[in-house]
């Protein structure tokens, strides 16, 4: 007997509830996994002619949540762009430091 996709629906609502806490964490290396379990999930669905009412219903909940993770991308990316112009900006001036005429190149010492 189906289900109506109601199963499938509730595992890509547990997957989008992994995702956010991931994102939460600062995992986002593993997210490549979760999101080929998410397509596998999205694949099991039936067409949506033949999704039943509760499983209507966990898609909207997971849409709502993926909206929120869409959001926490936004802030978690431009907190790494600010920390990636920091570091350049940092790096730029630390040069200003070194004496002139050096060569900043890797030396091989081979005096050891």
């Amino acid at each position: 007997m189906s289900d109506g996709g109601a199963a499938a629906a509730r595992r890509v609502v547990e997957i989008a509830r992994e995702e956010q806490e991931l994102i939460a964490a600062g995992r986002v290396e593993e997210l490549d996994a979760l999101h080929q379990r998410r397509q596998a999930a999205m694949a099991a669905l039936p067409p949506a002619e033949e999704l039943s009412e509760a499983a209507r219903e966990a898609l909207r909940e997971a849409l709502d949540l993926q909206a929120r993770i869409s959001e926490s991308l936004q802030v978690a990316m431009a907190l790494h762009r600010a920390e990636l112009g920091r570091l350049s900006h940092g790096r730029t001036a630390i040069a200003g430091y070194s004496p002139a005429g050096l060569d900043a190149r890797p030396v091989l010492d081979r005096t050891a």
